[in-house]
């Protein structure tokens, strides 16, 4: 005698079809090569919560709602954020790699933006310089809405050896061509100096770098796109980054720190 359980996919190709879900919108990827773990850990934990849903037509796409809370009872990790001018930990460090790889997704599927924000400087994980989207709930946010008349549906995929991320966006097919401009980078500034943070890793007198500094600069992306080969609407994506200095973090009881 065998015993059979059913097991239901949980993605339907009938319903798709029937939310209008037929065709690959658009693609958008990153790479966190170099990450710490409790970078990935945050990573991996995120995109995992934005896998396999979708985006009704004329809703708008709101991330930090998305992800809910961030905490260590949703499976986050302590990690370092940009806060005060330097670094500290918070949980949730490097849920910005997942933003940024959505919004990259979205973007490129011509969706139009209602709130989005660069990182105060430039963070090399997120090059191309300004094709990003930080978040830091609940003053930050990446919002997007779905003007495509159909639902869009979502889904991820993560490459942990080569530590990638992708999210792939279906729907319908809107004739649209979207063509996403390499930055124009202008307004160089010097680093900052450098800034100090605890790290009880360090032995007293010691240091360890943490993050190397960065130029200030302006970098604008340009956003065409076209419907039959007529230009429907053009915009311009602008991040403005300050100059940021090294951070080390060194002996929480080093003079450095106050």
């Amino acid at each position: 005698q065998v015993v059979v359980k059913r097991a239901v996919p949980d993605r339907s190709v009938k319903l798709l079809a029937q939310r209008g879900v037929l065709w690959h919108v658009a693609a958008g990827s990153s790479n966190y090569a170099g990450s710490p773990d409790f970078r990935e850990k945050n990573i991996l934990v995120g995109v995992s919560k934005l896998d396999n849903f979708f985006i009704a037509p004329g809703h708008e796409f709101n991330f930090n709602e998305e992800i809910g809370q961030i905490d260590a009872s949703t499976g986050f990790v302590k990690g370092f954020v940009i806060s005060g001018g330097t670094l500290s930990k918070e949980d949730g460090g490097g849920i910005c790699q997942v933003s940024t790889t959505i919004f990259r997704a979205l973007y490129q599927a011509g969706l139009p933006i209602t709130e989005r924000h660069e990182h105060s400087h430039r963070v090399k994980y997120y090059d191309p310089v300004g094709f990003e989207a930080t978040v830091y709930a609940p003053s930050k946010n990446l919002r997007m809405k779905n003007d495509t008349g159909k639902h869009l549906f979502i889904q991820a995929a993560w490459d942990t050896r080569a530590q990638t991320l992708r999210f792939d966006v279906f729907g319908a097919n809107t004739g649209r061509t979207v063509n996403i401009s390499k930055p124009v980078i202008s307004d160089f500034k010097a680093p900052a100096d450098p800034s100090y943070t605890p790290d009880d890793r360090v032995a007293p007198g010691g240091r360890r770098l943490l993050d190397t500094p960065m130029q200030g600069m302006t970098s604008v992306i340009t956003r065409t796109i076209k419907v039959k080969g007529k230009v429907t609407s053009r915009d311009t994506l602008k991040s403005v980054y300050q100059p940021w200095g090294a951070v080390y973090g060194v002996n929480p009881k080093d003079k450095r720190l106050n």
